[in-house]
């Protein structure tokens, strides 16, 4: 089985189907249905960078291919992948769509948990390949933007939290009011270059220290 390593060409590709560059990582059992998949994939213009065995190191994986889209077309889905996909959504996100002949609601419901992108039973119809693949990809960067989103939400609730605790500590330690406190943590940030959140902790650090001693 011929591989084909990390690599940033791409086929030249004409007409409607020059919109579709996807780089796919294709993973499949040995026996898989006489290269149906991998030729339909070619066929539509995708860029098949590699064509390799099932397997579960999906993280180490995606560090030798750069690819945006992963397909695994199995008979059944094994638990071991499962854990793979699973390690591989929270150290390195990508779109997975799984074919599968397994109609169990257990490892649908264990795949989709582990950031599966798209599930589809038993064999596709190659004229239904393109609109899947799409609409996978659509629906991974939707929920990578709002888990971006709310990894930006915490982060803020987290700063503000420091800065209304530092405040608290400059009011207690300096007898001064809230819009005081307020003003002096945003001068200290102008006069150090810093952020708010950063001057807000390095003053509680302080205070920590000055407490302690006291």
């Amino acid at each position: 089985m011929e591989l084909q390593r990390r690599s940033n060409q791409l086929p030249k590709i004409s007409g409607r189907e020059s919109k579709k560059r996807y780089r796919i990582l294709l993973l499949e059992e040995a026996d898989a249905r006489n290269n149906r998949l991998h030729n339909t994939l070619i066929n539509y213009g995708y860029w098949v960078a590699a064509r390799l065995p099932v397997q579960s190191d999906l993280v180490t994986l995606l560090a030798v291919y750069e690819v945006d889209i992963i397909i695994i077309n199995v008979q059944t889905l094994e638990p071991h992948v499962i854990q793979g996909m699973k390690a591989l959504h929270l150290n390195n996100p990508h779109p997975v769509i799984i074919i599968s002949q397994q109609d169990a609601d257990e490892i649908i419901t264990l795949a989709v948990k582990s950031g599966v992108s798209a599930y589809i039973l038993d064999d596709i119809e190659p004229q239904r390949l393109p609109s899947v693949i799409t609409l996978a990809k659509a629906r991974f960067d939707q929920l990578q933007l709002l888990r971006q989103e709310l990894i930006d939400t915490k982060g803020k609730l987290a700063e503000r939290k420091l800065i209304d605790r530092a405040k608290g500590l400059l009011m207690k330690h300096r007898n001064i009011t809230e819009e005081a406190a307020f003003s002096s943590l945003r001068k200290m940030a102008m006069d150090k270059g810093q952020t708010m959140a950063v001057v807000a902790q390095n003053l509680i650090d302080v205070f920590a220290l000055i407490d302690g001693e006291a």
